[in-house]
């Protein structure tokens, strides 16, 4: 289901007025976002070895890129969905450190609570974006310094963390319960994975047609084998 976010915060503002609805809408977007992206990523790399192997039987080199940039993706996720509020300097960024800003006494007693815990668990991710991938640390660079332990259970805990404040949100504020973990009707990880399955087995089969034929001399036959296209077989040149 995809959620038009003006006409989420229109449809909320009579609730929670115009600037918690804002922060509060988009903040839900981009958890939405994060859990899909972050399924997609246990999906993949994270379910078991068998799956792991065939993405590298493909291409280890494609394989490690795609797994090290949905990861860093990841904390970088849970780092904006964490940053600090700095109304002093005009800024007013996504997140759920923007919460308590917008309510009083003992809600605002809980949100502060929700909010502190989900930024503690949060703190590896921001270790790895300050000194690795938002910017390049020369100490971390240089091994003076190591960054942080990171883990998919350390992903999987602060994600949890998050949506508690935006889940809390939807059951005080709006009297629902929201779930957060969003369930795919289209082609997912799966469906990507039986294609790179089915095709490694027909490629195994073509290349098996080929040597036999080249084995018994057909090469009328061998030549009519229908080529890869120019699109898929070459890659654009590169120039400086």
């Amino acid at each position: 289901m995809t959620i038009d976010p003006e006409h989420k915060i229109d449809e909320l503002t009579p609730m929670l007025g115009v600037e918690f609805s804002t922060v509060y809408v988009y903040a839900m977007l981009d958890l939405l976002s994060l859990r899909s992206q972050w399924r997609i990523y246990k999906g993949l790399f994270g379910q078991n070895k068998e799956r792991f192997d065939l993405l590298n039987r493909a291409s280890p080199v494609v394989s490690g890129a795609i797994e090290r940039s949905m990861f860093e993706a990841a904390l970088l996720g849970i780092r904006r969905l964490t940053d600090k509020v700095e109304t002093k300097r005009g800024k007013h960024p996504v997140t759920i450190c923007a919460f308590p800003l917008h309510l009083e006494g003992e809600p605002q007693a809980e949100m502060k609570l929700l909010v502190s815990k989900a930024v503690r668990s949060a703190k590896f991710a921001r270790n790895w974006s300050d000194k690795r991938i938002a910017h390049s640390e020369i100490a971390f660079r240089t091994g003076a310094i190591k960054l942080e332990p990171a883990s998919r259970e350390k992903v999987d805990s602060c994600i949890d963390c998050i949506a508690k404040t935006v889940q809390w949100i939807a059951a005080n504020k709006l009297d629902t319960h929201l779930v957060t973990h969003p369930v795919s009707l289209l082609p997912d990880e799966t469906d990507f994975l039986v294609k790179l399955y089915e095709g490694e087995l027909a490629l195994r089969e073509r290349k098996a047609r080929e040597v036999k034929l080249l084995e018994h001399g057909k090469l009328s036959e061998f030549e009519a084998i229908e080529p890869y296209p120019v699109w898929l077989a070459h890659s654009p040149p590169e120039h400086d």
